[in-house]
């Protein structure tokens, strides 16, 4: 799991889009981030793929909570996206690049791609999934997540974002 300080969110450097704090209801990391108010929201994560079991699918999760104030969120979808980018020699490309609708509502959503609980108290929604093949000598490879809403410039706030998880997917 990247915790919220791994990941490139706008605006996550200025205490008035986002406020950085532990949160008491439990989390992985020692901070989360809490998001003030914003009208573009973006928050981007990579990870190595060196680090994950090669010939496995995975999942990718937005883990998250909302404030008892949240707003912007229940009537739109937000834009995630899943690509994987390979290197071999000195040139990228990108292996696969997936875009889906998600829902980051308290009161969940229409279609599959809902926040929904988890066992630790959190909320988590599949941002998607790809396949870790082998790699090749000289080859290596990322996997580039981002949940995205810059269209619809409405206000927004009372999200708390712990991270993103990457986990083998149980149904491929």
């Amino acid at each position: 799991m990247l915790g919220a300080k791994e990941l490139a969110i706008a605006w996550g450097d200025n205490p008035q889009h986002w406020y950085w704090r532990s949160y008491p209801g439990g989390s992985r990391f020692a901070e989360v981030a809490e998001l003030q108010w914003v009208c573009w929201l973006e928050i981007r994560g990579k990870l190595e793929m060196r680090l994950l079991s090669p010939n496995t699918f995975y999942a990718a999760y937005l883990v998250i909570k909302f404030k008892q104030d949240v707003y912007g969120f229940d009537y739109e979808p937000v834009t995630a996206n899943i690509e994987v980018v390979g290197r071999v020699g000195g040139s990228n490309s990108v292996w696969c690049s997936k875009n889906r609708q998600i829902h980051l509502s308290p009161n969940g959503g229409q279609g599959h791609h809902f926040a929904r609980k988890r066992g630790d108290g959190w909320m988590e929604v599949e941002m998607g999934h790809f396949y870790n093949g082998e790699l090749e000598d000289g080859e290596s490879r990322e996997v580039h997540m981002s949940v995205l809403e810059t269209e619809r410039l409405g206000a927004k706030y009372g999200l708390i974002v712990q991270g993103m998880e990457v986990r083998p997917k149980v149904d491929t």
